[in-house]
């Protein structure tokens, strides 16, 4: 089974607890909808103007072993105003039959924790798209981002458009001596906390209390997006 939980298709007012979800080809816990072509009319349905989801909450999961990301929470191309990809044909375009992206839609409240990530192959927990009102606290998570894969490497990813609060999470890397014995391959660095921009204008994210351990970088910073005043508080 590719996923553990998948939920998605203009869902929203998400709440998804006391799951365990392991052994997974990719993900333990999918929760994304990406614009999509109704091939009934031809119309663009779950775009940025047309779909919000509001109010996700996932705590109090169990997630280990999957060959990618233990949390993908949100869409993961928020920067690319109309690059977001078109599930479905290409009826939504009927004069042009290249074009088929459109920008992905926001995330308004996000809260994620007391979780258990383990053993996870990629990013640990991921979150997209979340622009307003977002909370990522008192996780557990080890041995993540196992495979150094470029992009993919991060124990709390806030991807593009992403802002909120990330403070009293675990945060644990493979033991380098493990690591080694395994001959996984260092070129990619493991990253405990990352941010890819705020969307929104005079948010602030703050970052605190996070305990990291075993990791090549504690923060990152790579941002994509262009709004003004963003701020980002880090404190012990």
């Amino acid at each position: 089974q590719l996923h553990g939980v998948h939920v998605g298709g203009g869902s929203s007012s998400i709440e998804i607890d006391h799951v365990e979800s392991r052994n997974h080809g990719y993900a333990g816990i999918v929760v994304r909808t990406y614009p999509e072509c109704d091939d009934d009319d031809g119309s663009l349905l779950y775009n940025r103007s047309t779909f919000t989801q509001y109010n996700t909450s996932i705590h109090h999961n169990i997630i280990r072993n999957v060959g990618g990301e233990g949390m993908y929470i949100g869409t993961s191309h928020y920067h690319l105003d109309d690059g977001g990809y078109v599930y479905g044909s290409s009826n939504c375009f009927p004069d042009d039959g290249i074009t088929t992206t459109a920008p992905e839609a926001s995330l308004r409240g996000v809260e994620v924790y007391q979780n258990v990530v383990e053993d996870i192959e990629l990013d640990a927990i991921q979150i997209g798209a979340a622009i307003q009102n977002v909370r990522v606290h008192h996780n557990t998570i080890r041995r993540f981002a196992t495979k150094h894969q470029y992009g993919h490497s991060n124990g709390i990813g806030m991807n593009p458009g992403s802002t909120g609060d990330v403070y009293d999470n675990w945060i644990e890397g493979n033991d380098p001596a493990a690591a080694a014995e395994s001959g996984a391959d260092y070129a990619e660095p493991v990253v405990a906390i990352v941010f890819y921009g705020q969307a929104e204008s005079n948010e602030t994210s703050r970052i605190y209390h996070n305990s990291i351990q075993n990791v090549d970088v504690a923060f990152g910073f790579y941002n994509t997006e262009d709004a003004m005043n963003q701020s980002y508080i880090f404190t012990g």
